[in-house]
């Protein structure tokens, strides 16, 4: 109850030794998945809700026994470029799941695209691959689907 922050443990992103540079989290409105998008490698770490470990963390009164004790565990990780564009030539800037939480959008500086996923409910959140859009603009850093989700804008 200090009001202070300590550190008490390490989520890997995606592969060890790769750098990665995770971005922004964004959660499901309904299940309890949430996916990381790294703005480095260009790659979307899924991750599972352990809803129980968060309430035991709660209950410890922030205490992790035993250490770790994580309230995130991978589930996936997948690239938000075709496998031919060289990642060097890429950054991400932004993720967001839909209002209707079907899909997954992820800004492509470098590819100048928004990549376009379906999260597969009966397959604990993870995502399968649409395809990327041209956003007609270079190094697309910001989007935000409107209220109702029928329109999104980019900047």
């Amino acid at each position: 109850q200090s009001g202070s922050l300590s550190k008490i443990g390490d989520i890997p992103v995606g592969v060890a030794g790769k750098c990665h540079g995770p971005r922004y989290i964004e959660f499901h409105p309904r299940l309890p998945v949430c996916y990381v998008i790294n703005e480095i490698s260009s790659i979307v770490a899924v991750f599972r809700v352990e809803k129980e470990a968060i309430a035991q963390i709660e209950r410890n009164g922030g205490a992790v026994e035993p250490a770790p004790y994580h309230s995130l565990s991978p589930l996936q990780s997948i690239s938000t470029i075709p496998a031919a564009f060289d990642p060097a030539l890429n950054t991400c800037g932004r993720i967001t799941v839909h209002p209707s939480g079907r899909f997954v959008v992820v800004s492509n500086r470098g590819h100048n695209s928004l990549t376009v996923f379906r999260i597969k409910e009966k397959s604990s959140g993870r995502l399968e691959l649409l395809g990327w859009t041209h956003t007609r603009g270079e190094t697309p850093r910001h989007f935000q689907f409107t209220g109702t989700g029928d329109w999104l804008i980019v900047a």
